[in-house]
C-alpha cells in the first residue's frame, strides 16, 4: 500500500511540474495565435510525420533487440516490435506506475529466467545509446547554426569525447554486448536521424520554410530535457527550452511550441497501439525461449 501511494505521489508531482511548465509557457507565449498555428496543418506533411516517428521507434526496438542478445536473450522482431510498443503505452500513460522499462524487464525474466540486474544494465545501456546520439547530432548542428572556428572545434571535441566514452563504457563494464557496439551506436544515431527528418515534416506541416537547423537544434536540446524524470512524458520541459532558448537561436517560439505539441500528440497517438496489445491475451508470445537460464 505504502508502494502505490508513492507511486500515486510521484505521478501527482510530474503532472503538478507538467502542468506549471504549461502555465509558465502560456505565459510567454500568445496561445490564440500557437493554436491557429496548429489549425492550418499541412495533414500530408504531418503523415509523413507519423510514418516516420514509428520508422525511428522500428529502428529502436531492433537496437534493444541486439543489446538484449548480449544476455542470450533472442525471440522474434516482431514481438520485440510488440514489446517496445507496450513499453512505449507505459512510459506514457502510467508514468507513475510500473513504467516501460520495468514491463519489459518483467516480461523477460517471466520468459527467459534472465537475471532482474542485468536487464536493468542492459535498458540503461539502451538509453546511454541514444543520449550519445542526441549528444552527438546536436554538437554537429551547432557548428552549423553557430559557424565560429571555437565553436566548431568545440563541438567536434565533445562529439569524439563522447563516443570514446560511451566505447569505454561498453567494452569494459559491459562486455558481453561489446560484440554488438557498432551497431547499436549506428542503430541510435540512425533512430535519432530519422526523428530529426521527422522534425523537418512537423516544421513544413507548421509551414516553417527557413532555418530549419536551430529549430531541429532546441528539439534535440528538449530531448535530452525530456529524459529528466520530472514531468509527464516530458510534456512542459520540451516547450520550455523552445521559450528560453528561441532567442539564441532566432526561432519562433509559438512555432516551436507547436512543435513540441505536436510531436507529443504524434507519440501519444503511436503509443495507442502498444495500449491495444496490453489488452489482448496474446499481446506478445514470443517465438522461442531462451535455453541460458543461468545469466
Amino acid at each position: 500500500m505504502a508502494i502505490q501511494r508513492k507511486k500515486l505521489l510521484k505521478s501527482v508531482l510530474k503532472l503538478l511540474v507538467s502542468a506549471a511548465a504549461l502555465y509558465l509557457v502560456s505565459r510567454k507565449i500568445d496561445v490564440k495565435a500557437t493554436w491557429q498555428l496548429i489549425k492550418q496543418l499541412n495533414l500530408w506533411y504531418l503523415t509523413f510525420a507519423v510514418l516516420l516517428f514509428n520508422a525511428s521507434q522500428w529502428l529502436s526496438a531492433k537496437r534493444l533487440q541486439l543489446f538484449l542478445k548480449g544476455d542470450q536473450v533472442v525471440f522474434d522482431y516482431h514481438d520485440h516490435l510488440k514489446l517496445y510498443y507496450i513499453g512505449m503505452f507505459y512510459n506514457l500513460f502510467l508514468p507513475g506506475g510500473i513504467g516501460g522499462d520495468g514491463y519489459k524487464i518483467y516480461w523477460i525474466n517471466r520468459r527467459f529466467s534472465t537475471k532482474v540486474k542485468n536487464l536493468i544494465a542492459t535498458l540503461l545501456l539502451d538509453r546511454i545509446s541514444g543520449l550519445v546520439a542526441i549528444l552527438g547530432l546536436a554538437s554537429s548542428m551547432v557548428i552549423f547554426v553557430f559557424n565560429t572556428l571555437w565553436v566548431t572545434i568545440a563541438a567536434l571535441i565533445l562529439i569524439i569525447v563522447a563516443v570514446l566514452l560511451y566505447r569505454i563504457v561498453v567494452f569494459n563494464w559491459f562486455s558481453r554486448h561489446r560484440v554488438f557496439w557498432t551497431s547499436t551506436t549506428l542503430s541510435a544515431f540512425g533512430v535519432q536521424f530519422i526523428q530529426l527528418i521527422c522534425g523537418v515534416n512537423i516544421l513544413l506541416a507548421l509551414g516553417v520554410t527557413n532555418n530549419f537547423l536551430a529549430y531541429l537544434l532546441l528539439f534535440l536540446v528538449s530531448s535530452i530535457a525530456a529524459v529528466i524524470p520530472v514531468t509527464i512524458g516530458g510534456v512542459g520541459a520540451r516547450e520550455v527550452v523552445y521559450i528560453y532558448g528561441h532567442q539564441y537561436f532566432g526561432v519562433d517560439e509559438k512555432v516551436g511550441v507547436a512543435f513540441t505539441l505536436l510531436f507529443f500528440a504524434i507519440t501519444a497517438v503511436s503509443s495507442l497501439f502498444g495500449g491495444f496489445l496490453s489488452m489482448s491475451e496474446k499481446g506478445v508470445q514470443p517465438s522461442y525461449k531462451n535455453e541460458n537460464k543461468n545469466l
